[in-house]
């Protein structure tokens, strides 16, 4: 009995463990993420937006409704043309670099062939960097400063940004885009490139985000905002079989502690029929 016991609150416990790690971990975004590709129709209402950290649309059908769940906007393609800045009290900016070639010659970029890879915010000051040189032979790499596009977008010194919050698309051209709240404080920064342009049907971009406040609340929450738009049933039985798990669990401890009390019982009382010398403690000590 006791075995059987210790053995459903084990697999409770790792039922509990595996059902409710992804109830309640927001997806953070360390500085210069991973790359992705976006796919932005101008007129699906699905697909004209994006959120980037999550690399998905910005609106989904609610469940069981005919309208439209607003997720988190961070890039709207409006026509031919990108915009940012679009929810809330939300500023955003965004800069057309031109074409890689464009920024080769400007920065003069040697043995590299593509410079918008290269581009990245560096932590340790939060400026904005692009490759100068790499040596394949030591594998040393130089970068310096897009000071520029970090006045452009952030402003210079006590200055406010001079980059719209809108752009045209352009194929093959990069972008850096920021946004930030009404006071000013950076919430994103992201870098995208157009690589296929449709005239009024579709763009793809391959995005990277550079920067992610990790206080930006349901920008970041990934997980939460998938299932709460388009899984809801999967996100339920995730938290009815964790509260399941701890349920079997609490049971389980709560028998093993009534048990523990109904041994410890009755050996007190064998205990005590002993010492009295009793034929009802041989009695109960025989069976």
């Amino acid at each position: 009995m006791q075995q059987f016991i210790y053995f459903t609150l084990i697999v409770s416990l790792l039922l509990l463990c595996l059902y409710a790690k992804p109830i309640d971990h927001p997806e953070y975004i360390k500085v210069n993420g991973d790359y992705h590709e976006a796919f932005l129709r101008p007129y699906d209402p699905f697909a004209n937006a994006w959120n980037l950290n999550c690399n998905e649309p910005s609106y989904a059908p609610k469940p069981g409704a005919v309208f439209f769940q607003k997720i988190n906007k961070d890039i709207l393609l409006n026509s031919k043309q990108f915009q940012v800045g679009i929810q809330g009290k939300e500023k955003g900016y965004i800069l057309d670099l031109q074409t890689d070639s464009v920024l080769q010659q400007k920065y003069n970029i040697a043995n590299y062939s593509e410079a918008f890879s290269t581009i990245y915010l560096d932590s340790s000051d939060s400026k904005l960097k692009i490759l100068q040189s790499f040596n394949f032979q030591t594998q040393t790499v130089v970068y310096q400063a897009m000071t520029e596009e970090q006045d452009a977008l952030f402003g210079p010194g006590t200055g406010a940004p001079t980059a719209s919050s809108t752009t045209s698309v352009q194929l093959g051209h990069i972008y850096i885009l920021r946004i930030s709240n009404e006071d000013g404080d950076t919430k994103l920064v992201s870098k995208l490139k157009v690589v296929q342009f449709i005239d009024d049907q579709l763009v793809v971009m391959r995005h990277q985000v550079l920067y992610l406040d990790p206080n930006n609340g349901e920008r970041n929450n990934c997980f939460y905002r998938r299932n709460s738009a388009a899984n809801l049933p999967m996100f339920g039985s995730a938290v009815a079989l964790s509260l399941f798990a701890v349920l079997v669990a609490l049971f389980a401890l709560l028998a093993v502690f009534l048990m523990g009390v109904f041994n410890t019982s009755r050996v007190k009382r064998l205990e005590k029929l002993a010492q009295s010398g009793g034929e009802e403690a041989t009695l109960i000590q025989s069976n």
